[in-house]
This record gives C-alpha cells, sequence and structure tokens, in this order.
C-alpha cells in the first residue's frame, strides 16, 4: 500500500466532470498514490472508475451527510494507516505537479496550501489567485483564516500525526466544513505553508456555496449565515471565535432593523470583489461610520 492518499467525496456529476477529475490523477508527475472516494450518490460509479484501472481507487458509501462525509473520508484514510492526505474535490482538478509537491513539501511540513486557478465552461477566469494575498513559501496560521477561508478539501494537504488529535463527528450544521477543520488545526501552531508551485484548477458553477470573486446582498447574507454557524462551533475552542461571533452578530442585528449602514457595506464590498476571498467580509467601512 502506498503511504499518500488522495481524499474526495462525489455526488451525481455529469460525465465530463468525472472524467477531468480522473484525467487531472493520471497525469500526475508522481504516481504513487491510492484515491478513497466517499460515494454519494454517484450513478454507476464503478463503471465510471472501470475505465481508470491504474488508479487504486478505493470506494466507500456515502451518509448524505456533507459534514459526515468529509468526517468518513478523513477516518477512512486514518484507519487504513496513510501518512499523507491530500484532499481534491471531485468537481476540480489539479496541475500535473500537485502530488509530486505536496508530497516534496509534507516531508518538512504538516500542512501544505497551493495556488488556487479558478475555471468555467469558457476557460481559466484567473491564474494562481492567491498568489495575490500570500507569498511563495510563507507561513500560514490561524490569524490568517479567522476573517475568511482560503484552505479547502481541494488545495490542501496534511500528514496524518495532525488529525490525530480531532474529533471526526463534525457538527451537522456547519456549512464550511474546510473552514472549520483547517481552523481546528492550525489552533495547535503546526508547520504549514503556501506554494505557488501547484495549483488547484477550481471549477466555478451554479452549485458552488459560494464562488470567488462575486459579491451581492445574498453573498452577504449568506456570509453572515456561515460565519455565524463556523463561529459558534469553534467559540469553546478559543476566545478569537467569541470575538468574532460576537461582530457577525452585531451586523446581524443592523440588517434585521434595516439599517442603512448595511446597504453601504454591501457597495464597499461590492468594489472589492474581485479581490475578496471565501466567507471574506471587508469592514472598514464600519469603523469610519461608527467613530
Amino acid at each position: 500500500m502506498n503511504n499518500i492518499v488522495i481524499l474526495t467525496t462525489i455526488f451525481k456529476q455529469p460525465e465530463k466532470i468525472v472524467d477531468d477529475y480522473f484525467e487531472s490523477l493520471l497525469n500526475q508527475s508522481f504516481k504513487f498514490f491510492d484515491v478513497i472516494l466517499i460515494d454519494d450518490g454517484c450513478d454507476n460509479i464503478s463503471e465510471k472508475i472501470c475505465k481508470y484501472k491504474s488508479l487504486n481507487i478505493k470506494v466507500f458509501e456515502g451518509t448524505g451527510s456533507i459534514p459526515k462525509n468529509r468526517s468518513l473520508m478523513i477516518e477512512k484514510a486514518m484507519t487504513q494507516g496513510y501518512e499523507k492526505l491530500i484532499f481534491c474535490d471531485f468537481d476540480d482538478a489539479q496541475s500535473t505537479n500537485r502530488v509530486e509537491i505536496a508530497t516534496e513539501l509534507l516531508s518538512k511540513y504538516d500542512l501544505i496550501v497551493n495556488d488556487v486557478t479558478p475555471f468555467n465552461s469558457s476557460g481559466v477566469i484567473e491564474r494562481n489567485v492567491l498568489s495575490k494575498r500570500f507569498v511563495n513559501g510563507s507561513r500560514i496560521t490561524l490569524d490568517e483564516i479567522l476573517d475568511f477561508n482560503f484552505i479547502g478539501f481541494s488545495n490542501s494537504a496534511i500528514n496524518a500525526s495532525v488529525v490525530d488529535f480531532l474529533d471526526f463527528s463534525f457538527p451537522d450544521e456547519l456549512i464550511a466544513v474546510d473552514w472549520y477543520f483547517f481552523s481546528r488545526i492550525l489552533l495547535k501552531n503546526i508547520s504549514s505553508v503556501f506554494t505557488s508551485e501547484a495549483t488547484t484548477f477550481y471549477r466555478q458553477h451554479e452549485t458552488n456555496i459560494i464562488g470567488i470573486g462575486n459579491f451581492n446582498e445574498q453573498v452577504f447574507k449568506n456570509t453572515l449565515k456561515v460565519k455565524r454557524v463556523h463561529y459558534i462551533a469553534l467559540a469553546s475552542c478559543s476566545l478569537f471565535f467569541s470575538e468574532k461571533l460576537i461582530r457577525i452578530e452585531s451586523l446581524q442585528r443592523l440588517v434585521d432593523l434595516k439599517d442603512p449602514y448595511i446597504d453601504k457595506l454591501i457597495e464597499f464590498n461590492k468594489r472589492q470583489q474581485s479581490t475578496l476571498l471565501w466567507w471574506e467580509l471587508r469592514e472598514e467601512i464600519y469603523e469610519v461610520d461608527k467613530r
């Protein structure tokens, strides 16, 4: 058995997306890895993977719950003794060197975060968006993901040893499961690094919970909801999250009161939308208006 595994969950997907995913695995420059696949309703998954017999794919039945499926894929990797865990969402793809770069860096660091290149049916939208915010080789800490997230189950890799302490029963109400998971890990002050040497091709489509580089009133309301759930789930872990929760709940009260400030805040973030990351809400205007 290889000691490296790629983890993902799959639900009903068009044939092209399935093929794109497996082709990106077949094209990896480093070949010595297994694949754990949590099947949560994909039609005829056994027939689909027959085309990719050169990959060692292990399929497990899903649970119908996004948080439980995520915890299940990690649990399966841990119980089967894998040492290096590489995440890639099934509707995304990977640069040909991603496994090679992740494997190399995991010999030095516990958490690897690689770049992201969003694309859609028309092609690449923008290459390596994270490099505009983070320097290649820089350390990633909890501070970087307190207010928003960029570490997902699509562009990250970890050493299994860093999750030994985790309870795999993720709260069912979680929406941003990846944000929760990596926040828990980074609370332990582990070694981590951002790399721009590899990228994940992040598919933008209507079924994304939230895309990137887009902001409107609905995104704003959804962001408040996600952040509130996130901070409540983590409040018992650190005062950092309790303080953030207070902030989000104060904004929600302003929404409920139809305070005109909310319209200003939404417009402010619309003007910044091309540089916003997941669940990001810039509140510089908030500080100005409160004076």
